[in-house]
């Protein structure tokens, strides 16, 4: 049930929040339909916000991927580069805690002299300077801080926000408690009960510190009263199936990991990179390809020590322990030595049936990632294809190497010569190499230099596939493929002469086919 109570358009859900029976739902909708709400009861709560831990690898990983939308892998590189730089801690660390040993107070006072942090930098001094620590703990370092040595200018792009990050965790740790305000309401609309419940922020406390990336989930009602009628805008009749569990981003699979134990904090966000790089998994909410399903399977079936969670974890914590000095290496190395033998030889004995196994999905998953959608001018596909001569991609229909006569590619062509009548492979003037008309010559040019992702979906105004362009050192972009579409009207240069774009297509797509 959709109301407008204040500035904000609320749901509010009803009392029982599920019902099984199909006929008690349509009769609960039809009895409330077209009628107001009125406030039966309200109920007020203060609590207390607790402020934030201060981050280890994991918890920086799956902010800045909530916040900026960096892979663990990008977020590792940048806070090793701000590490290298002395901006920050060592960022490697599992620990949630900041020990006296670090000085805070010396840390405090060096972000004091920047003018973005010295206001919140004052304050913190004026407290007890107690931080807010978590449970984890790592013997070898403490939890990511900046230091006292702040960068001598202002830090911009993704260094710049990482940093701005880090320094307002840091911060927002040593501060108060945030308290905030829940409000639930309860509704009778004819003879049926709902409710909503709004919040607010009545002290900032610790969000204040960490700014715009504090979390306020506000829903600020205005002062009511039971007995108060509030206009029900919609009333919604939903019928859901039991939803699967959502899949996992690469935040979550990062938290995922740690929780079971696998990988190490500096090896996880690189065992998902090449995860990605190896086309075994795709898309931010991950998907898991055909190739990465046969994979696991065949690798479970022929070599299931190598997939063995309980085998990885065991040694994962006993190198842990080797670290602590509660362990010796040998112990663990002939163990491991053993380990890696049984593999080596489950390999070798299945090396012919794996293949086999794999084969297939290779190509398939390949296929697929290539493959952007239908052609627009015949029943082919569009795919992302790489040209020999000008050693760049393009995208390419895939009827170019068939005949336009009898439809079969160039090898299995059995149309006659055009110019002497025989038939090809007896025909003397080469005519499959001078005249061979294609099937289809559509074509679209690419950006050199790049990667391309498809996107799945099309382009609302010329309705070509939409990719995903990926540059080294640049930020990512998307677009479709047609250069005439006006989503780029506005992409000339400034100072450039203006684009024509149908004839700038037209000359693209005959150079393809030429050099093709």
């Amino acid at each position: 049930m959709r109301l407008k109570i204040g500035k904000n358009e609320v749901i509010a859900d009803y009392e029982k929040q599920k019902l099984t029976d199909k006929k008690e739902a349509e009769k609960v909708f039809s009895e409330s339909k077209g009628k107001d709400a009125v406030i039966k009861n309200i109920t007020k709560k203060e609590y207390k916000q607790s402020a934030p831990v201060p981050f280890n690898i994991t918890s920086l990983q799956t902010e800045a991927y909530r916040l900026f939308g960096y892979s663990p892998k990008q977020t590792l590189n940048i806070a090793q580069e701000l590490y290298t730089k002395a901006y920050i801690s060592y960022p490697r660390t599992s620990s949630e805690k900041l020990p006296e040993s670090i000085n805070n107070r010396a840390i405090v006072q060096a972000l004091q002299k920047s003018v973005k942090y010295k206001k919140l930098a004052e304050n913190v001094l004026k407290t007890g300077m107690k931080p807010n620590e978590g449970k984890r703990s790592d013997p070898a370092h403490e939890a990511i801080h900046p230091t006292v040595q702040p960068p001598a200018r202002t830090l911009t792009g993704p260094r710049g926000r990482l940093y701005d990050l880090v320094c307002r965790r840091y911060l927002a740790v040593f501060a108060e408690d945030a308290r905030r305000e829940s409000m639930k309401l309860d509704l009778q609309v004819g003879k049926h009960m709902y409710n909503v419940t709004g919040r607010r922020t009545i002290e900032k406390g610790w969000m204040e510190y960490y700014g715009p990336y504090a979390r306020y989930d506000e829903i600020v009602f205005p002062e009511m009263k039971i007995g108060d009628k509030i206009p029900v805008k919609k009333l919604d009749l939903l019928s859901k199936e039991t939803s699967p569990p959502p899949r996992f981003s690469q935040a979550s699979i990062i938290k995922e990991m740690e929780k079971r134990e696998l990988g190490t904090r500096a090896t996880r966000a690189g065992i998902l990179d090449t995860l990605y790089n190896r086309d075994y998994i795709v898309d931010k909410s991950i998907r898991v390809t055909n190739l990465g399903m046969k994979t696991a399977d065949t690798l479970k079936k022929y070599v299931p020590d190598f997939v063995d969670e309980k085998l990885t974890r065991k040694f994962e914590k006993e190198i842990e322990k080797i670290i602590e000095g509660k362990m010796k290496k040998d112990k663990i190395l002939k163990q491991a030595k053993t380990a890696v033998a049984k593999i080596s030889a489950d390999f070798k004995n299945n090396e012919e049936k794996i293949g086999k196994a794999l084969s297939e999905s290779i190509v398939t998953t390949q296929d697929e990632k290539i493959t952007l959608g239908k052609c627009p001018d015949c029943d082919g596909e569009l795919k992302i294809l790489y040209s020999p001569f000008s050693k760049k991609k393009f995208v390419g229909c895939s009827s170019y190497n068939r005949c336009a006569k009898c439809g079969f590619t160039k090898k299995a062509c059995k149309c006659k010569c055009p110019i002497c009548g025989k038939e090809k492979g007896k025909c003397e003037c080469s005519w499959k190499d001078k005249v061979w008309t294609p099937k289809c010559q559509r074509g679209y040019p690419l950006p050199g230099m790049a990667s391309f992702q498809k996107l799945n979906r099309i382009c609302d105004k010329c309705k070509t596939p939409m990719i995903r362009v990926v540059r080294k050192g640049k930020r990512p972009f998307n677009m479709c493929l047609a250069i005439d579409c006006e989503t780029k009207k506005d992409w000339a240069k400034p100072g450039e002469k203006k684009i024509k774009p149908k004839k700038m297509a037209k000359k693209a797509v005959k150079k393809v086919a030429k050099k093709k």
